[in-house]
């Protein structure tokens, strides 16, 4: 049983002593997870990080490649990509004496990726796998009036889903980021009650941003974007600031110009829910089990969103 005095996600985790914590939806979402993991590296907990990457892998030195998909990227590993997020967060987890190697994976199918992460459950002996979106579309189930960009998100959950781990869960920073992205966040209420129903609803953590946490956070992020100042993540910049109180239009990269930014403190809460609960919830898993390729995933995501009737999308009433 839960009890209010222990955030239900360091509930799940209280038992692991070696956790992955990996972002799902490649580019920056590693990021989004790093409030949590030095939280836990705090409390002597093994962690250890990992990204689905939009770098440019193949340019990196064949001596970090691990296994056929998995990158070993730590602040020596070369790269000439200039959009490298993996190389600039283990650069910075190294100038703060924390653990300094992030691991990377290509972008993949269900089946590939599920071998890379089988991959570090060997080398690392993990006993849990926290998959981190930045945003929260990776809650939707398919037939929501808009999906966000689900093809990363939807193929790690499908992946880690068939994995023999002990804890699995989803974690996401930043709802309401999406809305960008045709989601309508209503719709995301809506699965988090129906997740909560069925006992895969972990509750909602905010982080306070005065904390260690939201700091150390806030620095990474605005190393981020000096490392890739032509890129900087969109997404974590605007939970960034909303960790340190921000509120409404807050611009910060000419990436956002022309967009009205809607910064509120919802940005900085944790919605974590049990990840095979959210698999089995999801319309389209079936679908994509067998893909070995990003491209195959699309495809037969696209052929499914053909086929739905979906939900009518609602105003948030209040």
């Amino acid at each position: 049983m839960t009890s209010l005095a222990t955030p239900p996600l360091f509930a799940a985790l209280s038992s692991a002593r070696r956790i992955l914590i990996a972002g799902a939806g490649g580019g920056f979402d590693v990021y989004a997870g790093l409030p949590l993991a030095l939280a836990l590296w705090s409390s002597g907990v093994d962690v250890h990080l990992a990204n689905l990457s939009f770098s440019e892998l193949e340019l990196v030195d064949r001596e970090s490649w691990l296994s056929e998909h998995v990158v070993e990227v730590t602040p020596a590993t070369a790269s000439p990509d200039w959009y490298f997020p993996e190389g600039a967060l283990a650069g910075w987890l190294s100038d703060n004496q924390l653990p300094s190697t992030v691991y990377a994976f290509p972008p993949l199918g269900v089946q590939t990726l599920r071998e890379a992460y089988q991959f570090l459950i060997d080398r690392l002996d993990l006993d849990a796998i926290v998959l981190v979106d930045g945003g929260t579309d990776i809650l939707l189930r398919g037939d929501e009036n808009g999906l966000g960009t689900p093809v990363e998100d939807l193929t790690s959950v499908a992946a880690v889903a068939g994995l023999d781990v002990g804890v699995k869960l989803v974690t996401c920073l930043g709802f309401g980021i999406d809305a960008n992205d045709g989601v309508n966040h209503v719709q995301v209420l809506e699965n988090l009650a129906a997740l909560d129903r069925e006992g895969g609803y972990l509750g909602a953590l905010s982080i306070p941003g005065s904390s260690r946490e939201a700091q150390l956070y806030r620095d990474a992020v605005a190393h981020a974007a000096a490392a890739t100042p032509d890129r900087p993540s969109i997404v974590n910049g605007q939970i960034a600031a909303a960790t340190a109180g921000a509120f409404g239009d807050v611009q910060f990269t000419r990436r956002t110009s022309g967009s009205a930014l809607f910064v509120n403190p919802l940005m900085a809460i944790y919605f974590t829910v049990d990840l095979d609960k959210l698999a089995a919830r999801c319309l389209y898993l079936d679908r994509i089990e067998n893909t070995v390729g990003r491209r195959q995933v699309i495809s037969r995501i696209e052929a499914f969103r053909h086929e739905v009737t979906t939900r009518i999308p609602r105003a948030y009433p209040h």
